[in-house]
């Protein structure tokens, strides 16, 4: 191809982006506000961690982060993955005006986890109190802190994806990812530099639940905006469709906890300590940081690629993949060499001890890129019918990983927990790109 050539396809590239009826000016604008939210989000929470480090004790961020991941552990199994059934559906039924089953979701799909979070929450609280004897106390509050955080960052979690949905991702990412660490690092900047106070996790909690409960008002609000206009029509349930989809997406969800790092941080403080789970935290914040350009491109994308194959556009959907393919690695593998470069200094801010992080997250870095093309596979497979074979792979490879981040835990420490899911991350990968082209016949590859 002639240089003329390939400046050719970029003006037409560019061009499309500009064309509001385009894939690549929706995917652009909808990654741009997606972006936006996550990484100004993401850069609170990091400076919420810096904040949290250093007025709190060691043991007391231990548990903070410990408690955090069993919470979004248990919260994973109760929402039961109607959260992504949301996204699916609301966008398949308002490409289809099928407004009676649209109005029957948006129901039923915040009704029902919100009242199992609920039951959970109380549940596991008389658990607590049973065994408050055999636990610290400062674990205990903030155990019973979390029990009351279930039911509202469940209602959160599930609005996030009905608005999605609509695609309306500003809306929909704003308050659970912008809105909610601002407001709940500029609380603890207040408590910790203005009235000069030390934290404990309990106390930290609290300050937590408050942001979530703000966070989910302004969402409430959005939802109950975007469904305004909408035609008027009796609800129709088709529970019996949308909990069946839910079951096939569950498992898949399931092994990605499994994969993912807060299943990390409860097996380091349970085999090692909850210090060093506190170190690995800090760096999973990092982490974080790097993969929401991924996120972003994935929020923009999963009800576009509902739409357009709901729709039998395939022309349309091979380019859209192709697009997130080529936008993933343009904004991985950048993150990647700051990481490298600059990993073991960003880790310094939060304490010496810190630094231990450091192979951590070089590994994690070689994580994301493998997972710029995992990722979407994974959309494809769930936004498309395909949720069981996604399912399948997914709990394969996360068994892969919980069985060796028991061994290598043991024998290498956070290292050998890091490597575990790198492996598990590399398996899922590659099965699920392999898969999600047989299924749907769409090419993943950026070229």
């Amino acid at each position: 191809m002639t240089t003329s050539n390939r400046f050719g396809r970029v003006r037409d590239w560019l061009r499309g982006l500009r064309d509001n009826r385009s894939l690549g000016h929706t995917i652009a604008r909808g990654s741009s506000a997606a972006f936006s939210a996550n990484v100004g989000g993401a850069l609170a929470g990091v400076l919420l961690q810096f904040l949290l480090t250093h007025h709190m004790t060691a043991h007391g961020y231990g548990n903070y982060v410990y408690l955090l991941a069993w919470m979004n552990a248990i919260m994973l199994v109760v929402k039961f993955e109607l959260d992504t059934v949301a996204i699916r559906f609301v966008s398949t039924y308002v490409g289809s005006a099928q407004w009676g089953q649209l109005r029957g979701l948006l129901r039923q799909a915040r009704g029902l986890p919100f009242a199992a979070a609920l039951t959970v929450s109380l549940l596991t609280a008389a658990v607590l109190v049973g065994v408050r004897h055999r636990v610290d106390e400062e674990l205990f509050r903030g155990g019973l802190v979390v029990c009351a955080m279930f039911p509202v960052w469940m209602l959160l979690n599930v609005q996030y994806g009905c608005l999605q949905g609509f695609k309306r991702l500003w809306e929909a990412t704003m308050p659970l990812l912008l809105l909610r660490p601002i407001l709940l690092l500029l609380v603890v900047a207040v408590v910790t530099l203005g009235f000069r106070r030390q934290l404990t996790s309990p106390t930290a909690l609290m300050l937590n639940l408050g942001a979530v409960f703000l966070a989910v008002n302004l969402s409430s609000f959005y939802l109950r905006r975007s469904t305004r206009s909408l035609p008027a029509a009796d609800p129709v349930y088709d529970t019996r469709v949308w909990l069946g989809t839910a079951a096939g997406l569950l498992p898949a969800a399931l092994a990605q906890q499994v994969l993912g790092l807060s299943t990390d941080i409860l097996v380091i403080g349970t085999m090692l300590s909850r210090d060093l789970a506190g170190v690995y935290g800090i760096a999973s914040q990092i982490v974080i940081l790097m993969g929401y350009g991924i996120l972003a491109v994935g929020t923009a994308s999963a009800p576009q690629i509902a739409e357009l194959y709901s729709r039998g556009d395939r022309d349309r959907l091979r380019r859209l993949v192709k697009m997130v393919a080529r936008v993933n690695i343009a904004v991985t593998v950048p993150a990647v060499i700051g990481v490298a470069l600059f990993g073991r200094w960003v880790l310094g801010l939060f304490g010496p001890g810190f630094v231990r992080g450091y192979p951590v997250l070089l590994i994690f870095g070689f994580g994301q890129i493998i997972s710029t093309l995992g990722g979407h596979a994974a959309l494809m497979l769930t936004m498309t019918g395909h949720e069981k074979n996604a399912s399948a792979i997914i709990g394969l490879s996360a068994a892969l990983n919980f069985t060796f981040s028991i061994i290598l835990t043991h024998q290498f420490g956070i290292v050998g927990t890091a490597v575990a899911t790198l492996l598990g991350l590399g398996v899922r990968s590659v099965l699920l790109v392999i898969w999600a082209q047989r299924r749907t016949g769409v090419s993943l590859m950026p070229w």
